[in-house]
């Protein structure tokens, strides 16, 4: 690809970044996740490009992956209490981005760490769904991922606690955990547990 075409693409990539930045900043949820969602499918297409290298077919889809993390994060009713309204097509539409980032995690062969975030990511909008068992398969899954992030895998045990899971360690006891850990951001990933158990409750 010739150094222009390649300032070209990026432009494009650069752009649709722009645009879901912008629209994420406005706040509204309904209009934000089908723009997110034809923003990733355009990107899919440049990286699909028969001119794109390999690097650009990794910068697009990369960033097609942040916007499906993002967008879906946005729409999550659990980071505030009482929490904002939030429809069920909406978090239908959130749960869609949020496999498309696992999918994209794949492709682009991305960390532990962040296919760990994904699939807590697709755990929140289940248990936000209601589907408390699914939200379960998930956040195990996570857990297992999250080996190099012991902050994130207590955090992740707290959601399995909100969810019900049987086999996680105490709601309390993780908090605890947290709070008494030194761990990087622990004390804001406790308030964070706080609030989800406001919002969604525990079995």
């Amino acid at each position: 690809m010739s150094d222009i075409a390649k300032t070209e693409f990026s432009d494009k990539i650069a752009a649709l970044e722009g645009q879901i930045k912008a629209a994420r900043k406005a706040g509204d949820i309904a209009a934000l996740l089908p723009l997110a969602a034809g923003a990733i499918g355009q990107l899919e297409i440049f990286a699909a490009a028969a001119a794109a290298s390999p690097s650009e077919q990794k910068n697009a889809l990369s960033a097609a992956r942040r916007i499906a993390y993002n967008s879906a994060a946005d729409a999550f009713p659990g980071w505030e209490y009482p929490p904002p309204a939030i429809t069920e097509p909406d978090l239908l539409a959130a749960r869609v981005l949020a496999t498309k980032c696992a999918e994209l995690d794949t492709s682009i062969a991305a960390s532990a760490k962040h296919q760990a975030n994904a699939s807590w990511l697709i755990g929140a909008m289940d248990l936000a769904l209601g589907r408390r068992d699914a939200a379960i398969t998930a956040f195990r899954k996570a857990e297992t991922l999250f080996a190099e992030a012991p902050e994130m895998a207590l955090l992740n045990a707290g959601y399995r606690a909100i969810a019900g899971d049987a086999e996680a360690p105490g709601f309390e006891e993780t908090c605890t955990t947290l709070a008494n850990s030194g761990l990087p951001h622990a004390a804001g990933l406790r308030d964070q547990l706080v609030v989800a158990r406001q919002v969604f409750g525990a079995t």
